[in-house]
């Protein structure tokens, strides 16, 4: 609830400066770039977490002189 009256806020004082249209439209777009930066940087470490927890799976298999398939086992299951 306090974010949305904290948004509502910002909205209210943007809403209360006199920009251009163009005025308006950097400033969306820098909003639309921040949002997809935040998105790419969330995605990328759940990919870097999924590829540790895979590389630690694989070193343990390893020591413990389990054979896992590889990517041509894997192709022949589907």
């Amino acid at each position: 609830m306090k974010a949305t009256i904290s948004l509502e806020n910002v909205w209210g004082f943007i809403q209360s400066l006199s920009l251009s249209a163009k005025n308006k439209e950097w400033l969306a777009q820098k909003l639309i770039e921040s949002s997809k930066e935040e998105k790419r940087l969330k995605e990328e470490a759940i990919v870097a977490a999924s590829l540790t927890t895979a590389l630690k799976e694989v070193k343990e298999a390893h020591k413990k002189g389990i054979t896992l398939p590889d990517a041509y086992d894997l192709l022949n299951e589907l």
